[in-house]
């Protein structure tokens, strides 16, 4: 059924900006005319495509974003085994572990100095390798992407970066549309949010102006982003302005309330341009 709305005027990415696109991504045969972002989620959530299943598996977004030229995070071990990783563990003084599988900071440890900062409990090398063991039968929020539940369990072991911040940028036909700059030792999904940006680095709420890497992250967004409909691209940032990308996500929760009417009409203006070819 053909659903017409106005949309609200706002600033949009050209059709002539868009390139080929990924068939894993391709929705032309469920899109109508002023589909809504809130619909397009659903439907992106419900798709049964093997080839997204590398886009949410933190172990395979490492491999996509090399293949890009992109840096990750120093990695001490990835691996879908249960493989013992206390001995390792104790020749880290701080270190990032993380379920491949899992969202929402689920199974997350971030461990500095021997205490583990979301906690600031002490935890030994035997009980983070515990809690991963016990992780890896864990399986993702009921709510999650269909690709998300496919992810083999897994682990991850990385680098502590510290006093890092975190910039989330959504694309919409490779092209950022709206970003966020974060901050604090955690980084899960209650770190707070000093501001949010378009493209061009615009504040559209928070209290700071874009930060100077801004440009450097959108185009490594960008890059990471080529011929997909929709992407969230999410890096780690050092002190030293260096970028890491730390996750992928093709069904963002994100709330990007006030820049839904420019992401609803890039997402319309690029399926409407895939229909006219």
């Amino acid at each position: 059924m053909l659903i017409k709305y106005l949309l609200p005027l706002c600033t949009f990415i050209s059709v002539t900006l868009f390139g080929d696109l990924k068939e894993e991504f391709n929705i032309k045969g469920y899109w109508y005319e002023g589909m809504s972002w809130k619909h397009f989620l659903k439907i992106r959530n419900a798709l049964q495509r093997d080839a997204l299943v590398p886009y949410v598996d933190k172990i395979q977004q490492q491999r996509l974003a090399k293949e890009v030229g992109l840096e990750v995070p120093k990695t001490f071990i990835a691996t879908h085994e249960m493989t013992p990783i206390a001995e390792l563990l104790k020749n880290l003084p701080s270190y990032v572990a993380k379920m491949t599988h899992l969202s929402y900071s689920e199974g997350l440890i971030i461990v500095k100095d021997g205490i583990n900062i979301i906690t600031g409990e002490p935890i030994t090398p035997e009980e983070v390798e515990q809690r991963i063991f016990a992780s890896l039968s864990s399986t993702p929020r009921q709510v999650e992407s269909w690709a998300l539940h496919q992810v083999e369990p897994g682990f991850l072991v990385q680098e502590y970066i510290p006093n890092r911040m975190e910039v989330k940028i959504q694309t919409i036909w490779g092209k950022a549309v709206i970003g966020e700059w974060r901050g604090g030792e955690s980084y899960t999904a209650t770190t707070r949010i000093w501001g949010r940006y378009d493209r061009a680095g615009n504040k559209v709420d928070g209290k700071w102006e874009a930060p100077e890497w801004w440009p450097k992250a959108i185009e490594a967004a960008e890059r990471m982003a080529k011929d997909t409909d929709a992407l969230r691209v999410d890096f780690l940032v050092k002190e030293n302005n260096e970028l890491l990308l730390n996750e992928l996500e093709i069904w963002p929760e994100s709330n990007w309330t006030s820049m839904i009417p420019a992401i609803e009409t890039a997402l319309n203006d690029g399926y409407r341009a895939l229909w006219s070819k």
